[in-house]
């Protein structure tokens, strides 16, 4: 028996070539695709960023690293809006705690690290609740606990 193996960098598309809804082929795909590497469900993670910004943007990395290690897709997007945003700016920290608010909606569960959490952090997560996303709280060392 051949065993087709999916390239994780292909993007399938419900359509045909012809541009026609192909939704039995594009299923079938899928389905391979997550047989071949499983199912990952994405998750909003709160490392604290302020107070400390070097410091917690390493750990933020460490935390998402131990995310995709439980076979789930991290999604910290205070790494990726510090990168062209000012969080010392009202404007930009305005608009970021918007955003963080419209990426909240999709993921499946959130993980927060509660060694310290900041003021923005437990916005956040009150908004989590709000949405009733399950939420699991992790420790220095990353083990989870229930508060």
């Amino acid at each position: 028996m051949n065993t087709l193996l999916l390239d994780p960098e292909l993007d399938f598309s419900p359509r045909n070539t012809e541009g026609s809804p192909a939704p039995t082929a594009y299923e079938a795909l899928t389905s391979l695709q997550r047989a071949q590497y499983g199912y990952r469900p994405l998750v909003y993670v709160y490392p604290p960023y302020s107070d400390g910004i070097a410091a917690n943007v390493e750990l933020a990395r460490a935390f998402c690293a131990h995310a995709v290690t439980r076979r789930n897709i991290p999604l910290a997007p205070h790494l990726y809006y510090s990168l062209f945003m000012d969080d010392n700016d009202p404007a930009d920290r305005k608009l970021v705690v918007f955003t963080g608010r419209i990426l909240l909606s999709r993921p499946e569960a959130t993980w927060v690290y509660t060694d310290r959490a900041a003021v923005g952090m437990r916005a956040e997560i009150s908004w989590a609740h709000h949405l009733d996303l399950p939420i699991k709280y992790f420790d220095v060392d990353f083990e989870e606990f229930t508060p």
